[in-house]
């Protein structure tokens, strides 16, 4: 169910993107796709990791053949939690984008350093979070 739920969102997002080209439904989309990203990361995680009883498995991946497709796929620790924190970190950065795009302040409309330090800083977090420069960092 929640995979259907997914697909949903992905596809009602791209057709909204197709159907009205504007920087809000970017920023929609965006915000989509960074959820989709964060929640397929976390059914990645608890499909490998197991234990759930029969009616969550359902819930969740619809039957236990797609569940078991997912569970055997071959991705480890680092890269699950990479995909999590991809989606973390970019829903806030297109949250704050429509809203700087909806601001009347007229400081923040004036002053586009602000919305490029909104970029910057994702992307800088996504960097050092990247498994083996943080391995690196966090073992010297």
């Amino acid at each position: 169910m929640l995979i259907i739920l997914m697909l949903f969102l992905f596809l009602s997002s791209i057709l909204v993107l197709i159907l009205k080209r504007n920087r809000e439904t970017f920023y929609i989309f965006g915000m989509c796709m960074s959820l989709a990203i964060m929640f397929s990361g976390i059914l990645l995680y608890i499909a490998k990791k197991g234990g759930i009883s029969r009616e969550l498995q359902e819930f969740l991946f619809l039957n236990l053949e797609i569940k078991m497709h997912i569970q055997y796929f071959l991705i480890d620790v680092y890269d699950m939690g990479y995909i999590i924190a991809i989606g973390r970190h970019l829903f806030p950065m297109f949250l704050l984008f429509l809203a700087f795009h909806f601001s009347m302040i007229p400081w923040l409309q004036r002053n586009y350093w602000v919305k490029r330090l909104t970029f910057v800083m994702p992307l800088f977090t996504l960097i050092i979070y990247y498994p083996p420069i943080f391995s690196y960092l966090t073992n010297n």
